[in-house]
């Protein structure tokens, strides 16, 4: 099976940075490329169907993401990292935890997306049954799914702006993966309670409320996780570039 590009910036503490959908390694982390948070090797892969990365095999799962992931440290010569995850990222981040647990000496999961974890909550289950069906879509034009999956995330205003910015031509080529991909919102950690290793959420204080319920329903299932929320931040916690360095610098040791 091919290898996943990947590039990285940096030195120190080696971190793992894994996308989520509708962006790629370079997208996604432009921020932490503008500004590396010194002390730290910032390792970025494309997850397979994005970026530079190869298209096949088809589909794409969680755990063969999590495969990925460890052939990238692998390959960077890197027996431990501290993983952070974006959104659909962060299942992938939580998989390869569960997969290869001695690897991950921390976790930061950016607004992860397990609605199935919230199933009683109305706003959880709306996007639940919004975002669902576009997954496996193979008639949708792409930037059709698009503007309806980021419209059930993060609102018609917020899709609005994205279509005037030089990036949605970008965003709109990253759809085609999410014909091919597992649901994140309903995929459940089989050992959530059990993943020993720290593990912190980073919300966005100007994201949608579900991922704070999200959040609260990992705190209730694994009651050491940490809660960071980030107010000037969206969806893409990672953009609130100097907050959420600083608040990585807290938990991640040079």
């Amino acid at each position: 099976m091919t290898a996943l590009p990947y590039c990285e910036t940096g030195v120190g503490a080696p971190v793992l940075l894994i996308h989520g959908h509708f962006a790629n390694a370079t997208t996604a982390w432009s921020e932490q490329w503008k500004s590396p948070t010194p002390g730290m090797r910032l390792i970025a892969p494309d997850r397979r169907g994005h970026g530079a990365a190869p298209r096949e095999p088809r589909p794409y799962t969680i755990a063969g993401d999590a495969d990925d992931m460890g052939d990238v440290l692998d390959r960077a010569h890197v027996d431990r990292a501290h993983v952070i995850g974006h959104s659909s990222g962060a299942a992938v981040a939580l998989a390869l935890a569960e997969m290869a647990p001695g690897r991950i000496a921390s976790l930061h999961l950016i607004e992860p997306p397990f609605l199935a974890l919230a199933p009683d909550d109305p706003d959880c289950a709306a996007m639940l049954r919004r975002t669902s069906p576009l997954f496996g879509d193979h008639a949708t034009p792409s930037e059709q799914l698009a503007a309806q999956f980021i419209e059930a995330v993060a609102g018609r205003d917020a899709t609005d702006r994205l279509r005037s910015r030089s990036v949605w031509p970008a965003i709109v080529a990253e759809a085609e993966a999410l014909r091919w991909s597992e649901i994140p919102a309903e995929w459940r950690p089989a050992t959530w309670p059990n993943v020993e290793t720290p593990v912190t959420i980073y919300l966005g204080g100007r994201s949608n409320s579900t991922f704070g319920t999200v959040a609260d329903a990992i705190v209730r299932l694994r009651p050491s996780t940490e809660i960071v929320t980030i107010a000037e931040a969206g969806h893409d916690v990672q953009r609130a570039s100097a907050a959420f360095a600083a608040a990585l610098r807290v938990r991640i040791s040079p």
